[in-house]
């Protein structure tokens, strides 16, 4: 507004000065003419300056625009890094149970065969196999020989268990002391009774076990001489 009001004086004090100076110069007001002048100089500057204002106010709107156009633009991709976020966590929610439900299915048949005879409840934590021993978690990698070769036979078998044969193959029992080994040989009888298993082997380097118990308990002994 004040810009256009500025620019009508400027023309209007030019339009007298041009006919102040088209008129005889002994008709001229040199006072008058001196006056309209310096207004005329005055209100170039003004007009000056008034036009660098209105440059600036444009190019900072413009860049108010672009501004106002990159936050939306920030806050956009903010929202979708979100739901993004909220449905990778939907997704790993739903993974998770997948995952706890086929490990407690595997887990059951193979705790069958630990029970009793390894220290702790076989279980499955942050992906890893073991077992909780008070409150030291033991994971399978640390696991003693007997440890590992019973959850790791358990474990084969609850993913076999559509198998048309179902055998467990003990090749090392020498590494088993006397009375884990009679426990060992009694549970794998009974898990054949139940039909978990059809049929387990267990390959020993001497008889260390009382072998009537053994063969009371259903263990049949094959004695291998070289």
């Amino acid at each position: 507004m004040r810009a256009r009001q500025t620019l009508a004086s400027e023309t209007k004090l030019r339009t007298e000065l041009q006919t102040l100076e088209e008129l005889d110069p002994v008709d001229q007001d040199p006072e008058k003419l001196a006056d309209l002048n310096q207004q005329c100089r005055v209100a170039q500057d003004e007009v000056a300056v008034l036009e660098r204002e209105q440059k600036q106010f444009v190019a900072a709107t413009q860049a108010e625009l672009q501004n106002a156009k990159a936050r939306a633009q920030l806050q956009m991709q903010k929202a979708r890094a979100d739901v993004f976020k909220q449905a990778m966590g939907t997704v790993r929610d739903v993974q998770q149970k997948l995952v706890d439900a086929a490990i407690s299915g595997l887990l059951a048949t193979a705790r069958r065969f630990t029970d009793g005879i390894i220290p702790g409840e076989l279980g499955y934590r942050d992906g890893d196999l073991g077992y909780s021993d008070g409150a030291i978690w033991v994971g399978h990698e640390t696991f003693s020989g007997t440890e590992e070769a019973l959850s790791y036979a358990g474990l084969s078998v609850a993913l076999a268990a559509d198998s048309d044969v179902r055998l467990v193959l003990f090749d090392e029992m020498g590494i088993v002391d006397p009375a884990t080994k009679a426990v060992i040989l009694k549970r794998m009888v009974e898990l054949t009774e139940a039909g978990v298993i059809d049929q387990f082997i267990g390959a020993d380097v001497s008889l260390d076990s009382d072998a009537a118990a053994l063969t009371k308990a259903g263990v049949t002994i094959h004695l291998v001489k070289g």
